[in-house]
């Protein structure tokens, strides 16, 4: 019984599920005394898939040969098919001849990994409009007899609907697609889940998840009346005194905000740009001038902060 090759029905190269391995099992009369005899109803049969010949007889030297395939099942990957021969005559007791065939098995793994982020406003964390940057890859992992080559192996990314070109992987051999992700405003204080699938024709789909977490950036303001010049000793706040106020801007969140800045729509004043880490804060202080139109009412003054990360928040103070 001989192994006479394989239908690469895959293009894998290598023996896989749904290929067609060819065997021929030949009987051969072999004359052993006085020139040999006659074999009648000589039949051969194959135990793997249950053909047999028709029957001939064979005369001393002659040979019949049956040509069997068999399609390789799942339960095969990572074995030898073993396959038995035998042969039969009404003279003789039947004989066997056993041919295995291995079958090369490999795995698909997958590894997605977050190699950083763009970070677009300077902050130094992840905020709105960054983009953070994965790596794909997969990887055919040898199992049985030296492994097997993997076609058609294509990644995804679900987050960003990326795919890569379909290749063929022979066994330790990797392909890695690169993807980038845009934050948008409804990640901020979550964590980004991103699944990376990878899937050949010899495999079923693998996945791996890498979740990345945008932190929530939070601005406070507090305006206070710190007190008044009273110009004119008179005790009250009256015209040409300076009503003073402090307005105090807070990182409440955890993340780092740019170029906050603190404005009084009263006065028009406004702070420099700056940075604030979680927990910083930074104070204008303002005065305004009682005017003759102010006799009488409430001053009312509002103050504001804002950020590259945030909203404009407000507070007003009443004097």
């Amino acid at each position: 019984k001989n192994n006479t090759g394989f239908n690469d029905n895959d293009g894998s190269g290598d023996i896989s599920v749904g290929d067609d391995v060819f065997y021929d099992l030949t009987a051969t009369n072999v004359p052993v005394a006085f020139g040999g005899a006659n074999l009648t109803n000589v039949v051969i049969t194959d135990d793997l898939t249950g053909d047999t010949s028709t029957p001939v007889t064979l005369a001393p030297g002659e040979s019949d040969t049956l040509s069997i395939s068999y399609t390789v099942q799942d339960s095969d990957l990572g074995t030898e098919i073993d396959n038995i021969g035998t042969a039969d005559s009404d003279q003789t007791d039947p004989i066997t001849d056993p041919e295995f065939v291995p079958v090369p098995e490999s795995t698909l793994d997958i590894s997605k990994t977050n190699t950083g982020f763009t970070d677009n406003d300077g902050s130094g964390d992840i905020s709105i409009g960054d983009d953070i940057l994965y790596d794909l890859t997969a990887i055919n992992i040898p199992v049985a007899f030296g492994g097997a080559n993997l076609t058609n192996v294509v990644i995804s990314d679900d987050l960003t609907g990326d795919t890569s070109t379909p290749v063929t992987l022979a066994p330790g051999e990797s392909d890695t697609l690169s993807v980038s992700y845009t934050v948008l405003e409804s990640d901020l204080g979550t964590t980004i889940a991103n699944t990376g699938v990878a899937d050949s024709d010899q495999t079923d789909p693998v996945t791996d998840i890498e979740g990345v977490p945008v932190p929530d950036p939070e601005l406070s303001v507090v305006k206070t009346n710190t007190g008044f010049t009273d110009n004119d000793d008179n005790g009250f706040i009256s015209v040409g005194d300076d009503v003073l106020y402090d307005i105090t801007a807070t990182n409440t969140g955890d993340t780092n905000l740019t170029n906050v800045v603190i404005s009084d729509d009263l006065t028009g004043d406004t702070s420099a740009p700056t940075d604030l880490a979680p927990g910083e804060s930074d104070t204008l202080s303002v005065s305004y001038t009682v005017q003759d139109s102010d006799v009488g009412t409430t001053i009312a003054n509002v103050g504001v902060a804002d950020s590259d990360q945030t909203d404009p928040v407000t507070e007003p103070e009443e004097v």
